[in-house]
């Protein structure tokens, strides 16, 4: 039977990472066949923590969409800059500018515009890698581009390969701080969930939290 084992914590700071990378290292020496997965992809470490010598396969992830607009065909009406929950469109000089950074892919200004002068294009949303530690055991982690979301997805993708590409081995994963989606898609189908925490109130109430969130998933 494969193990899943989720290291995690309501708060940030409180030891996670050092405790996953020390039991990664305990149970690769008595097991043998071990993955870790460094799934905070919003500020990975373990790369660092457990020196990873060697690369030995990238995933490219293009799960984000952005909007482009052809300034050719633009008239300047402004019907996608009313459009644009997120601010995302602006006029400048008569003619419609989008903010990568800000837009979400939802299409409205695609759908307004008379003339068809804004599509929706396919971007990197992140790149999951996977490398050899020092201690002998694969690590799989990943890196986000500036300004995308979607780590939930993220962090399936990184679990997805490690099943596919690591069968049969035991997987331990250091998640990332807080119950957001990271933290959701960590423990989603998991073992075992190891909580940590330090002996404050703030790191207490985030530790229940997080444990009813496992909870919540049958952990």
């Amino acid at each position: 039977m494969v193990l899943e084992v989720v290291v995690a914590s309501g708060k940030g700071g409180v030891g996670k990472s050092t405790i996953a990378s020390s039991l990664a290292v305990i149970m690769g020496k008595e097991l043998g066949n071990l993955v870790v997965i460094d799934a905070d992809v919003d500020a990975p470490n373990l790369h660092l923590i457990l020196n990873v010598r060697e690369w030995v396969d990238e995933l490219v992830i293009r799960s984000a969409r952005v909007a482009k607009v052809d300034v050719g065909k633009c008239v300047g009406c402004g019907l996608c800059v009313n459009a644009c929950t997120n601010k995302a469109v602006k006029l400048v000089n008569g003619k419609c500018v989008i903010n990568q950074y800000l837009c979400e892919g939802c299409g409205a200004c695609v759908f307004v515009c008379p003339k068809k002068a804004i599509e929706l294009y396919d971007v990197i949303s992140g790149i999951v890698k996977a490398g050899l530690t020092e201690f002998g055991f694969p690590l799989i982690t990943a890196s986000l581009p500036p300004g995308r979301a979607n780590t939930g997805k993220i962090v399936t993708e990184e679990r997805n390969l490690a099943r596919n590409r690591f069968k049969n081995f035991t997987i331990v994963t250091d998640a990332a701080a807080g119950i957001g989606c990271q933290v959701i898609a960590s423990l989603v189908g998991a073992d075992l969930a190891l909580l940590v925490a330090e002996p404050t109130p703030t790191s207490f109430n985030d530790l229940k939290r997080i444990h009813r969130l496992t909870k919540h998933f049958g952990i």
